[in-house]
């Protein structure tokens, strides 16, 4: 039986089909020398998903089997990483068209959400040599 964790998987496969893996992460960012990188020591784009716990849908996300037959709904924000503004922006546009409407494991469809929060990459020099854009998704999940 699929699990919340192979929802996320499912989503980092879709980002896959975009990115290789070396330029996908999960909850923290690599130190810079770990990070892909062009000949020209600028940093390659890369994407760090940050996952959500379950939320209560409210009404009409409830069934009579109680909590553990519940929809919910999962947020997670994706941190579009690169070395300039505009690779950054080009990435997130690229990331949303694979992400939007996508429904991990048959589930319902991701959309994009408010983000209210990010993580600042920093390596441990204290260098910030990339740029960043915070992209917030929900999906409703039963699983």
């Amino acid at each position: 039986m699929a699990n919340l964790r192979d929802w996320q998987k499912a989503i980092l496969a879709r980002l896959h089909e975009l990115l290789p893996v070396d330029q996908v992460y999960e909850e923290g960012v690599p130190d810079e020398a770990e990070l892909p990188m062009y000949d020209s020591r600028r940093v390659k784009p890369y994407v760090v998903a940050w996952w959500g716990q379950r939320v209560d849908g409210g009404l009409g996300f409830n069934s009579l089997g109680g909590v553990r037959t519940n929809a919910h709904t999962v947020p997670f924000i994706l941190q579009i990483c690169g070395p300039t503004g505009p690779a950054v922006r080009d990435l997130a546009e690229a990331v949303s068209d694979l992400l939007l409407g996508f429904q991990p494991l048959g589930e319902g469809e991701l959309r994009e959400d408010g983000a209210g929060t990010i993580r600042q990459p920093l390596d441990m020099s204290g260098v910030n040599s990339r740029y960043q854009v915070p992209v917030s998704y929900v999906g409703t999940v039963d699983v």
